[in-house]
């Protein structure tokens, strides 16, 4: 997300409140809207060391399973890049420890954009990207409101679903078995090194 007018660049990782907090930051701001896309891609790179840039992260373990359970959603509609695979999941109805050992064992899922650990848009391709801000999704209405500071946004609007982080911890915890929490943090080692964060 690229708003010329202001100057900013979202880098949006997918699942980490990246939507609630485009829409209070750029509000009705004309804007360039790139998702998912990386500090290095071309409509983005020119204009980096010159304009305020930010993004939110989100513990590994909490993130994976947010993106089963948007995936398992059958409100949400299927995305082309990803859509055979997760037909195949709504179809068997997998079971979160199924779609974790799925991932782990299945090297091309890992290419699906929705899957790739979040150190693909904080340092793409192993190189040190800087940003000005990067907010948690665990603290997200604290760092909202850092954010809007560094801004200088003088009214912020309301953050949507912002409580949803409340005991967050608690509620992943439970979903994981020591073998499933094994190959989460092997799968995303890279995350839980750079973010520092823990089971």
């Amino acid at each position: 997300m690229i708003c010329h007018k202001t100057g900013r660049i979202q880098i949006h990782i997918p699942k980490t409140g990246g939507i609630s907090i485009r829409r209070a930051i750029f509000r009705k701001l004309k804007t360039d809207r790139y998702m998912h896309i990386n500090p290095l891609h071309p409509r983005v790179k020119k204009y980096w060391d010159s304009y305020f840039t930010f993004t939110f992260v989100r513990n590994p373990f909490d993130r994976l399973l947010s993106i089963y359970s948007f995936t398992m959603d059958l409100k949400n509609p299927l995305s082309k890049n990803n859509k055979p695979f997760i037909q195949t999941m709504r179809e068997k109805n997998m079971t979160f420890e199924e779609f974790v050992y799925t991932l782990y064992k299945s090297k091309s899922m890992r290419f699906f954009q929705r899957f790739k650990p979040q150190i693909h848009w904080l340092q793409p391709e192993g190189q040190n990207i800087k940003f000005d801000f990067i907010g948690r999704l665990e603290s997200i209405q604290n760092d909202y409101m850092k954010l809007c500071d560094l801004l200088q946004i003088k009214e912020p609007l309301p953050l949507p679903n912002a409580n949803k982080s409340t005991n967050r911890d608690i509620k992943y915890k439970k979903y994981y078995t020591p073998e499933m929490q094994k190959m989460v943090s092997e799968l995303y080692n890279k995350d839980f090194k750079f973010l520092k964060y823990k089971f």
